[in-house]
C-alpha cells in the first residue's frame, strides 16, 4: 500500500470507529466533468457523513488519473467499492446510490480545426487592402483544448505584420485577461481567378446577363491562371442551378445577326494575349451586334473606351480610353 493509501485508510479508519460516525452515503452521477488532476472520490461524488474528518478522508480517496484532451473515460461503481475497499471500508457499511458508472471528461472548451479556421481567416479579412486577398493555411490545425467552460474566448493576432507571402496568425483561448492556451497558423498568399457563379436558378435558353451571374474570386492552381467569363448576353445553353460555376460548357453565343448589346447593359471588355487574359466590367453606351464598334465606359476607371463587340457578346477594346 502506498503512503497516500495508507494515510487515508487510517484516517478512514480512525474516523469509522468514532462513536458519532453514522452512515455514509455516496452519490454517483451519470457524467461529470473534472478539472486536469487525479481524479478522487470528492470530485466524483457527492459524499454525506456525519463526521467531517471522515467525510474529508473519503473525498481524497484517489480514483485514478483523469482524462486527456478531449478524452472521456468511465469510472465504475465497482472500481469505487475497491478502492473503498483497500482503505478499509465495507461496501456493506456504505450506502451508495446514483449511476453504476460515471463518464468524466475534463471541464475544457475544444475548439475545432473548422473554429480555429474562421478566426484567423476572419482577422486576415480585416487586413488593409495591400495586405489583403486570399490566404491559405499551410496545414489543419489541431484542435485546441483549453480548461474551462462557456466563458472562454478565441482571440486571434497577427504575429508580425505580413511579409512577402507568407502570416503567422496567433489563436488565443483566453478567460477574461488570462491566456488559457494558444497556437499558430501560417498561412501562405493564395493565387486567385475570376470566375462567375450563378446567382439563382438560370433555366437553359436564359441570356446570362447580371441579374442572373455574379463574379467573384476563386483559388488558382497557379500564378497567372487565364479567368474566363461569360458575355453578360451568351445564352445558358443548359439549365444551371444556383451556387453553379459557370463553365463554357454550360452557355452558346446569341444567334448571328440578332442585337447583342444594348445601351445600358453591363458587359465584359476581354483583352487575350500570349497566355494570359484580362477582363473588366463595363457599361454599354450604344447598341450593337457582332462586329459594330461601340463606346463602352469602364466601371472601375469610369472612362469611354472604344470596342469591337465580338460573337460572345464581349467588347474588344480598339483604342486607349478616350474623354466622353
Amino acid at each position: 500500500m502506498s503512503l497516500r493509501m495508507f494515510t487515508i485508510a487510517t484516517a478512514l479508519a480512525a474516523a469509522w470507529t468514532a462513536p458519532a460516525m453514522g452512515g455514509v452515503r455516496i452519490h454517483l452521477p451519470r457524467e461529470i466533468a473534472v478539472s486536469p488532476a487525479t481524479l478522487t472520490l470528492g470530485a466524483l461524488s457527492v459524499i454525506a457523513c456525519d463526521d467531517p474528518e471522515a467525510r474529508k478522508a473519503l473525498e481524497a480517496l484517489p480514483l485514478g488519473p483523469a482524462p486527456g484532451a478531449g478524452e472521456v473515460i468511465t469510472v465504475t461503481r465497482a472500481l469505487i467499492v475497491s478502492r473503498l475497499a483497500s482503505a478499509g471500508l465495507n461496501a456493506a457499511d456504505l450506502k451508495i446510490t446514483g449511476a453504476a458508472e460515471i463518464a468524466v471528461r475534463l471541464n475544457e472548451r475544444l475548439f475545432s480545426p473548422d473554429e480555429l479556421l474562421e478566426a484567423a481567416q476572419l482577422l486576415l479579412k480585416s487586413l488593409p487592402p495591400t495586405a489583403s486577398g486570399l490566404w491559405q493555411a499551410d496545414k489543419k490545425p489541431a484542435p485546441l483544448a483549453a480548461p474551462g467552460g462557456a466563458d472562454v474566448q478565441l482571440q486571434a493576432r497577427l504575429l508580425a505584420p505580413p511579409a512577402g507571402e507568407s502570416v503567422t496568425v496567433r489563436l488565443v483561448a483566453t478567460a477574461g485577461k488570462d491566456e488559457l492556451a494558444r497556437t499558430d497558423v501560417t498561412f501562405r498568399r493564395g493565387h486567385t481567378v475570376r470566375q462567375a457563379v450563378a446567382i439563382k436558378d438560370i433555366p437553359a435558353g436564359v441570356p446570362l446577363t447580371a441579374d442572373v451571374i455574379g463574379v467573384e474570386d476563386a483559388p488558382a492552381p497557379r500564378a497567372g491562371a487565364t479567368a474566363w467569363l461569360p458575355s453578360p448576353t451568351a445564352v445558358a445553353r443548359v439549365a444551371i442551378a444556383k451556387g453553379a460555376v459557370i463553365q463554357p460548357t454550360h452557355v452558346e453565343p446569341a444567334a448571328k445577326g440578332e442585337l447583342l448589346v444594348k445601351r445600358g447593359q453591363s458587359v465584359i471588355m476581354r483583352i487575350n494575349g500570349d497566355g494570359f487574359s484580362i477582363t473588366a466590367l463595363a457599361e454599354a453606351m450604344q447598341e450593337g451586334r457582332a462586329g459594330d464598334t461601340i463606346k463602352v465606359l469602364n466601371t472601375d476607371s469610369k472612362r469611354v473606351v472604344i470596342g469591337k463587340i465580338m460573337p460572345d457578346g464581349s467588347i474588344q477594346p480598339k483604342s486607349d480610353e478616350v474623354n466622353r
